[in-house]
Parts: structure tokens; C-alpha cells; sequence
């Protein structure tokens, strides 16, 4: 039979391992994810373990960009900059990713998703790329010319710009003079 080494006369022991039931922690997902600028992004953080969901108690998760901390989770979401958030139900449950609203070109860059289960602690780096948004758009000028009269010529502009990707479908300008 075996007997533990505390057991055994003249054992010392020197350390105990206490690994949580949840064991491996891996984590996956891509390296780069694009965002336009001034909507919604998401930055992939997953990660599996052998028994899901995971231990609250053994589980935390750290977000770091250009070096600094930006976004905590160790039972609270903490965060200095409320354009950061995670969603904690998803965290359990293998999906830590970082959501920014509203992003600016100053988001883009290097992020690092760091998860601890304890003992264990893994981490990815994900590199965000900002995309600017272009209006594509059409310019129409038509210059009516009518024949003067009392010696007024009567000229009509008009105007017509049509964009391709915005909500606006056709903007109509008419001047006279």
C-alpha cells in the first residue's frame, strides 16, 4: 500500500502541490484582429481547461497594452478606462477577450491577454490593427446656361454628391445665382 511521505518515519517535507480540478490551461486564438476606427472592437483571448468552467477561486485575468496593466479580473472587473471591458460569464467559461468601444487610432498596437489558473499562468499577445474608414464619393456638376435677358444671364448649378458607403445615400445641392 502506499503510504504519504509525511507518513514515513524520518520524511521531510518540502513542499505541497495544489493544482485546482480544472488542470491544463491552453490558450488559443489569432495574433492580429483588425477594427475601424470609431466602432466596437473585440480582442480574442480563449483559452480551454480540462474540466470547464473554471474555478473562480483559482482563476484571474490580466490585460496589458504598451507594457501597462489596462484591465483586470480577479473576481471584480477593474479597469482605468471604461472603453475596456470583459464580459466574466464568457471568462469562466474559455473566453476572455477584450472589448473597446469606440476605437481610436491611438488603440492600435500590441496587446497581452494573461490568464492564471493557478499554478498555472499562460499568455498571448494580440496585435490590433486600425482600419480607417473612407468615403468613397462621386461629384456631379451640370451647368444649365439659359440665353440672357435685358442682358442677365441665368445660369443653374447644381450640385449632386453621391456616397458609396455611408448611410447618406445622395446629397442634393441646388444653387442659382
Amino acid at each position: 500500500t502506499w503510504v504519504p511521505p509525511w507518513h514515513i518515519p524520518g520524511a521531510t517535507l518540502t513542499s505541497v502541490s495544489v493544482f485546482p480540478a480544472g488542470g491544463t490551461l491552453e490558450m488559443y486564438g489569432p495574433s492580429t484582429q483588425q477594427a475601424r476606427m470609431g466602432s466596437d472592437a473585440l480582442i480574442p483571448c480563449t483559452f480551454t481547461v480540462d474540466k470547464p468552467p473554471v474555478d473562480p477561486k483559482y482563476f484571474a485575468v490580466f490585460w496589458y497594452f504598451k507594457g501597462n496593466e489596462i484591465l483586470s479580473y480577479n473576481d471584480v472587473v477593474e479597469t482605468k478606462d471604461p472603453r475596456f471591458s470583459l464580459n466574466t460569464d464568457s471568462s469562466l467559461n474559455g473566453d476572455a477577450s477584450l472589448s473597446v468601444s469606440r476605437v481610436m487610432m491611438s488603440d492600435k498596437g500590441v496587446y497581452k491577454c494573461s490568464i492564471i489558473y493557478s499554478p498555472e499562468r499562460k499568455e498571448k499577445e494580440v496585435t490590433l490593427y486600425g482600419l480607417m474608414v473612407r468615403l468613397h464619393a462621386t461629384l456631379f456638376i451640370i451647368f444649365i446656361v439659359f440665353p440672357s435677358f435685358n442682358g442677365i444671364l441665368g445660369v443653374i448649378m447644381e450640385v449632386r454628391i453621391e456616397r458609396v458607403n455611408s448611410s447618406l445615400n445622395s446629397i442634393l445641392y441646388l444653387l442659382q445665382f
